[in-house]
């Protein structure tokens, strides 16, 4: 059986009273909870969406941080530094202070999209309660 073959049978013995008085209420509720967080692609609470945005917003400070000291102390060469942490030398094109920042900035969307998505489900969810 695939997941959404499970979902699709469980949303109809939902439906039927005698299903629910043959599991009891709480247990019927807590099927409708698994499924509301299935058909909205999210399976964390609020609080841990909200930890996971905390938690980016902490990176990213302390990443812009170092790297804004590092450009402003070696001129945007990274390449010295590539070479003592990889303890080989970096044969690559120096990478761009800018370029960091860009992947950083992509990193936050992509962060953020699932957070919001999640909490849009949960706050949705919680409204029709």
């Amino acid at each position: 059986m695939e997941l959404r073959e499970a979902v699709v049978l469980l949303r109809e013995k939902l439906k039927s009273r005698s299903f629910r008085k043959a599991v009891g209420g709480q247990t019927a509720t807590a099927i409708e909870m698994l499924l509301a967080a299935y058909e909205c692609g999210g399976f964390i609470e609020p609080r841990e969406a909200a930890e996971l945005v905390n938690n980016y917003y902490v990176f990213e400070s302390r990443v812009r941080r170092v790297l804004e000291l590092y450009n402003k102390l070696t001129r945007g060469s990274l390449r010295a530094i590539a070479r003592e942490i990889l303890g080989e030398e970096f044969y690559g094109e120096p990478i761009e202070y800018d370029v960091l920042l860009k992947e950083l900035e992509n990193y936050r969307k992509y962060v953020f999209s699932i957070a919001e998505r999640v909490l849009r489900c949960y706050s949705s969810t919680s409204s029709r309660a």
